[in-house]
C-alpha cells in the first residue's frame, strides 16, 4: 500500500467511497487547491429543460486569477466509474446544456455566489474595475461570450484520460488528481498539483512566486534538460517529451527554449514549435519544433540571485527571454 511519511506521521493512500467525500475533500482544502482569486461553487441546479439537455453539473469554479475571467463547469469523479467513458459522456451533454441554455447557467452561478459573500465581493470588485456596470453584467458577459471550459476532479491517475478528453473535444478539459491518505489515528491529508500549476512562471529562491502578469504574455515555454538530452532530443531529433501542459498553455505557447542544468547553467536556445501531440500512451505531450534550434545569447544563473534553476518546465514572453542576461531579469520580478 502506498505510503507518504511527513515528519515522524505516516499516511497511507486511501479510497473515497463516494463522489460525495470527494466534494467535501474538494471544500476543505480549496483554498490550497485553487489558489486566490478562483472560486469553488458547489451549486447543484439543474441546467437546459427536461426532453432535451438536462444536467446537474457538481460545481462551477470562476477563475478571476491572472489567466481569467473563465468559468469551468466542474466534474467530480471516482476513478472506478469507468472514468474515460462516463465522463466522456458527461462533458458532452455538459457542453451542450451550457450552449443552448446559458440562462440557466447564469443562475446557477449567481445562486453560488450569494452563498459565498467573499466571492460575491471579490467579483463585484472585479467588474468594477473592468469597467462592468455591475456584477450581474460581468456574469451575463462572462457567461454568454464564453466558450465552454471544463474541470474534471479524479480521485486516482486514469493513463490516457487528458488525452482521451482532449481528443474527443474541442473545448480545453483541465484534470486534477485529488489523492486522499490517512493516519492509523484517523488524521487526512491530501495529494495534488493545484489548479493550473504550470501557469505560474517560477519561484524565487525566497518561495515566493513571481507576478506572471497575464496569459498572453506567456508564449514561451522554458524546459531544463542534461547535456544528453539537449544533444539528443532537442538539438538532433528537434523535439522534447514527455511534458506535461495544461489546456490553456497548450493554446497560448508557440516557442521553445532549453535550460542546460549545470555546468552550463543557463538558458542557450529557443524553437519555433510547430505542434504539440500526445505522447504515446501517456498523459504527457511531444512538442515538435518548426525548425532547427536557434542558438541565443545565454540567459544564465545568477550567483546569488532571486531565482533558483529551474527544475521543471517554466513559462516566459520570447521578447523579454531574448533581453533577459540572467533569470532573475525573468522571473525575479521588480
Amino acid at each position: 500500500m502506498l505510503q507518504i511519511r511527513i515528519g515522524k506521521q505516516s499516511y497511507w493512500k486511501a479510497a473515497y467511497s463516494s463522489e460525495a467525500e470527494i466534494e467535501a475533500a474538494i471544500l476543505e482544502i480549496k483554498d490550497q487547491l485553487f489558489g486566490p482569486k478562483r472560486f469553488y461553487l458547489p451549486v447543484k441546479k439543474h441546467v437546459g429543460k427536461r426532453g432535451g439537455s438536462f444536467v446537474v453539473p457538481d460545481g462551477y469554479l470562476l477563475d478571476l486569477d491572472f489567466s481569467g475571467p473563465r468559468l469551468y463547469v466542474v466534474e467530480n469523479e471516482l476513478a472506478s466509474h469507468h472514468p474515460t467513458k462516463h465522463i466522456a459522456a458527461q462533458l458532452l451533454e455538459y457542453s451542450m446544456a451550457f450552449q443552448e441554455h446559458r440562462s440557466s447557467v447564469i443562475r446557477a452561478v449567481h445562486a453560488g455566489l450569494n452563498q459565498q459573500p467573499g466571492a460575491a465581493k471579490c467579483c463585484e470588485e472585479y467588474a468594477t474595475a473592468e469597467s462592468y456596470r455591475n456584477t450581474d453584467h460581468f456574469m451575463d458577459s462572462l457567461v454568454e461570450d464564453q466558450d465552454f471550459s471544463a474541470l474534471v476532479i479524479i480521485d486516482e491517475e486514469v493513463p490516457t484520460l487528458s488525452h482521451v478528453l482532449n481528443d474527443c473535444f474541442a473545448f480545453p478539459v483541465e484534470i486534477i488528481v485529488l489523492e486522499m491518505y490517512c493516519t492509523t489515528d484517523g488524521k487526512f491529508g491530501y495529494q495534488f498539483e493545484p489548479f493550473l500549476y504550470d501557469e505560474q512562471t517560477d519561484f524565487s529562491a525566497s518561495g515566493e512566486v513571481a507576478e506572471p502578469g497575464s496569459l498572453e504574455d506567456l508564449d514561451t515555454v522554458v524546459v531544463p534538460a542534461w547535456d544528453e538530452g539537449f544533444l539528443d532530443t532537442f538539438m538532433t531529433k528537434k523535439c522534447w517529451y514527455q511534458i506535461q501542459m495544461s489546456a490553456n498553455m497548450r493554446e497560448v505557447v508557440t516557442h521553445i527554449a532549453v535550460y542546460r542544468v549545470a555546468p552550463t547553467s543557463a538558458i542557450t536556445h529557443i524553437a519555433d514549435i510547430e505542434s504539440i501531440k500526445p505522447y504515446k500512451d501517456t498523459d504527457g505531450f511531444i512538442i515538435l519544433f518548426a525548425h532547427n534550434p536557434q542558438e541565443i545569447r545565454p540567459v544564465k544563473l545568477a550567483k546569488n540571485g532571486k531565482v533558483r534553476a529551474p527544475q521543471s518546465r517554466r513559462y516566459t514572453n520570447r521578447e523579454k527571454l531574448l533581453q533577459a542576461r540572467t533569470l532573475d531579469d525573468l522571473w525575479g520580478g521588480s
